[in-house]
């Protein structure tokens, strides 16, 4: 478990999350437009404090002399990283969840290793932005905010052969299959000159991390 805070300055204009492009601005002074300096805005006083959990269990039991069954559970939560706070507002706070599972069978003797396993990872609510250009004109641009569901499943055999002494012959065979949901959520038409300016803007003053 650990315990992981965030405090600083940033030049915020939106206090909560837009789920909507509708939400008016709690500090419109702080709205990036074109020529907009840091001096023209207000500092937001930012401090967020959480507790990421994690959790891990294995275990692994012989049938036989060499051979058995195994298994692993690996879970653990993230929140924010301090750089998620530089924009113009609040970010999606949702924290992000990460599962692993994987169960399978071993195998050891004199000449063969083999492990063959089902896995299984999850992880909820991956954070990304990104940004599109307009095609008829060269400053003009959308940031789109993304939010990534990913999950894979995937079957992993490793196998060694010793048919003579000193004579190894490795074996690896890993289909897996994944899937991906995506959710996005895009921004106002944004200015070459207000994305120079946001960004001096943020080096500044930097959100900071404890």
């Amino acid at each position: 478990m650990e315990y992981y805070g965030i405090g600083g300055l940033s030049p915020m204009a939106y206090m909560n999350y837009r789920k909507s492009l509708d939400v008016k601005p709690d500090h419109p002074e702080n709205i990036r437009k074109e020529n907009w300096s840091i001096k023209d805005g207000k500092l937001i006083e930012i401090s967020k404090q959480w507790i990421n959990p994690a959790a891990a269990i294995n275990g692994r039991y012989t049938l036989l002399d060499g051979f058995g069954v195994t298994g692993e559970y690996v879970f653990a939560m993230r929140h924010p990283y301090a750089y998620d706070f530089a924009g113009e507002e609040m970010p999606n706070l949702d924290p992000v969840n990460i599962h692993l599972g994987r169960a399978g069978i071993f195998w050891n003797n004199s000449w063969i290793q083999l492990a063959s396993q089902l896995s299984f990872i999850r992880q909820t609510n991956y954070k990304w932005r990104t940004q599109f250009n307009n095609p008829n004109n060269e400053t003009d641009f959308t940031t789109v905010f993304v939010n990534y569901d990913v999950q894979t499943l995937g079957w992993t055999t490793d196998m060694v052969l010793q048919p003579a002494k000193r004579l190894h012959l490795p074996r690896p065979f890993s289909p897996c299959k994944i899937r991906v949901t995506r959710t996005t959520r895009s921004t106002r038409s944004l200015t070459t000159e207000r994305r120079s300016t946001s960004a001096s803007a943020t080096r500044r003053r930097p959100v900071s991390a404890t």
